[in-house]
């Protein structure tokens, strides 16, 4: 089994040093951290007419060529220093760390030297799980799919019931990505019962949430909040900041539908507080976008469209497509709300585009929806009934029936 991370963290940097330190002895890891960590900056700059919390939330900056020496200069002294097996666990350990600080090409090129030196058949499975979590982050669904599933076939052979318990659940998510609710619940209720039966806390905590999500999406609202809270409770307990981070961002996603706008709006700046003293980018990423979303329906155009720029900035820096599709999609709310219809009918259609890209059945039914809103302001009857009935043919797929019943019910009406 591959060796997990033992210390809680403030940043990529602090992270990377906890790896250092559970294979190397004190005096060498105090060694890297005095002589090959680079000091932490940050280069900030005024916003005026905001809180200092918020103006915070926009003043980091990301600093990836910092890491690129920490990391190079991790692999090799473990090189240098380790056996195969143990230098092998520790690029596992930092490919994870890179993946959940948002370092993608980082991560893939670690996970690549796993798969071509390794010759442990639990570290394979464990490189080529990451690599199609990778495929996943970038909408490769096909790709990540079958890499999940080798993966799933190495873990068999090993008997490794935890294993197989994160194939399940990397799979559930990619079918909840792309809107297949069912299936999706399925592949994390029989993860669950791996992750019991090895009584991993953190991967049932995990599971917890995404059925949490699963129940929000389907607005089972009670039952996604106890979900939510049990995991909470766990990730808490585990002192695990970046799952604590996206707990409170998908609670508020809970309030957000809801329309509890400001206790939605107490989660979202919980997570990216967390998320930018930790240096967690996937998870500020979308907490950006669902504050400004909130922020639009407070009727702060003005500061969600440059938190929305933040996020736009994080996102290409990751090269996170989903979520470039997303603010896409909120940039061209923000400027319907503007009266700048030209772009804001650019921008959903910009979205639009790369959601049927990726096949994501919600994001392009939302969009059609918000195409339809559009053209409504603008007052074409025609263009606002199209764009009504292509986002039900999308709703209707991931069974959303409340937006099918109230978007039928205005079509009606529009008939009559």
């Amino acid at each position: 089994m591959v060796i997990g991370l033992t210390t809680i963290s403030t940043e990529f940097r602090d992270d990377l040093l906890g790896i250092v330190e559970t294979y190397f002895p004190k005096t060498e890891s105090m060694e890297f951290s005095r002589f090959l960590l680079i000091d932490k900056y940050r280069n900030l700059s005024g916003i005026s007419r905001l809180s200092d919390s918020d103006r915070s939330q926009l003043e980091f900056e990301i600093s990836p060529a910092k890491d690129r020496y920490h990391i190079d200069r991790t692999i090799t002294m473990a090189k240098k220093h380790l056996d195969d097996e143990q230098y092998l666990k520790l690029l596992t350990n930092l490919s994870e760390l890179c993946i959940s600080h948002g370092l993608m090409n980082f991560a893939h090129e670690i996970i690549i030297k796993i798969k071509r030196e390794s010759k442990i058949n639990s570290i394979s499975a464990n490189s080529m799980l990451m690599l199609s979590d990778l495929f996943s982050r970038k909408g490769k669904w096909d790709k990540s799919l079958s890499t999940s599933r080798k993966a799933k076939k190495l873990f068999t052979v090993d008997n490794d019931m935890l294993g197989l318990a994160k194939c399940d659940n990397l799979i559930g998510t990619i079918y909840g990505e792309r809107g297949n609710l069912n299936k999706a619940k399925s592949y994390f209720e029989e993860s669950l019962k791996n992750a019991i039966a090895e009584n991993d806390k953190k991967m049932i905590a995990m599971l917890e949430m995404n059925l949490g999500i699963i129940n929000n999406i389907n607005e089972q609202y009670d039952t996604a909040l106890q979900y939510f809270n049990n995991s909470l409770n766990m990730f808490e307990e585990l002192g695990d900041l970046r799952r604590l981070a996206e707990v409170r961002h998908n609670i508020g996603m809970m309030y957000k539908e809801q329309k509890y706008y400001h206790s939605a709006l107490q989660q979202f700046d919980s997570a990216i507080s967390i998320a930018i003293r930790n240096e967690y980018y996937p998870v500020l990423a979308i907490s950006y976008i669902s504050k400004a979303e909130i922020l639009l329906n407070l009727e702060e155009y003005s500061f969600a469209a440059a938190i929305a720029e933040k996020a736009m900035e994080i996102a290409h820096i990751l090269d996170d497509k989903i979520t470039i599709a997303e603010v896409y999609r909120l940039q061209g709310i923000i400027h319907k709300h503007l009266k700048n219809y030209k772009i804001a009918e650019n921008n959903l259609l910009s979205a639009l585009r790369l959601n049927k890209k990726l096949d994501i059945q919600l994001n392009i039914a939302e969009c059609y929806y918000d195409l339809a809103q559009l053209f409504s302001e603008i007052h074409d009857k025609d263009e606002e009934r199209k764009y009504l009935n292509e986002s039900l043919v999308y709703y209707k797929k991931i069974n959303a029936q409340s937006h099918i019943d109230e978007i039928q019910a205005y079509v009606n009406s529009m008939t009559n």
